[in-house]
């Protein structure tokens, strides 16, 4: 699938660069968009304000 018919199916991205679309939206319902078996993996951060400590102070 070219970048054009990922542009075609979610829209204006929100950043483009050859190669690389980036669109600022909800991940899982833009998965929802894509057709079955064109994602082959997904990298997210961790939740981030939950009141879990990721990282402690070394000093």
């Amino acid at each position: 699938m070219s970048l054009t018919e990922i542009a075609n199916i979610l829209g204006k991205p929100y950043f483009q660069a050859p190669n690389c679309l980036i669109y600022n939206m909800d991940c899982l319902e833009a998965l929802k968009l894509l057709p079955d078996q064109f994602v082959d993996l997904t990298v997210t951060s961790p939740p981030y304000n939950i009141g879990k400590e990721y990282e402690k102070s070394l000093g």
